[in-house]
């Protein structure tokens, strides 16, 4: 549904009617700034008014796939990218099950790095330290990702959507919003 990316001008509406003869919506989110300052942003365009389910799934779409491109391949380990598909980490979580479980006795394994993208590397964990450091690196790097892109999303969608506010557990812990 998102068509393009276009140029910001003087109208910056998030919700738009761009041909009211015909009912033409234009929604626009994703504003960035590039590096000559041009303001650009993404838009899809709806035959109706969207609906808050509609502006969610299309907001929600755009940046799950976003998150999971750079969930994916975003991270680097001692200046190599590593793959983080879902194989790859299941693969990486039972690895490190196991060398916990038997305190480094399946120690030695290696994995597949990437130097660049034609450049594979078959890196060899001999430590259950270098193991765990590697480990912990992919999940923080998986939980920072996906904290970044929640973010995004909210605030897109709190920008379109009148009364939508996400809550943390601390405000719900508190009673609600305080």
């Amino acid at each position: 549904m998102i068509t393009n990316r276009e140029q910001l001008g003087g109208n910056t509406a998030g919700i738009e009617e761009i041909d009211p003869i015909r009912s033409m919506w234009r929604v626009r989110f994703g504003r960035e700034t590039g590096e000559d300052g041009a303001q650009t942003c993404l838009f899809a365009d709806f035959d109706h008014r969207p609906t808050d389910s509609e502006l969610i799934h299309l907001i929600t779409e755009h940046y799950d796939t976003e998150c999971d491109t750079e969930c994916e391949w975003g991270m680097k380990y001692k200046d190599m990218v590593v793959n983080l598909s879902f194989e790859n980490k299941f693969n990486f979580k039972a690895a490190f099950d196991l060398a916990l479980y038997t305190q480094g006795k399946s120690l030695p394994i290696t994995f597949k790095l990437w130097q660049d993208e034609k450049t594979p590397v078959y890196w060899t964990f001999k430590t259950l330290d270098e193991l765990t450091e590697f480990y912990m690196a992919a999940m923080q790097h998986v939980s920072n990702t996906l904290n970044k892109w929640w973010a995004k999303k909210d605030r897109e969608i709190m920008r379109l959507i009148e009364g939508y506010k996400p809550l943390t557990r601390d405000k719900i812990e508190k009673g609600g919003e305080q």
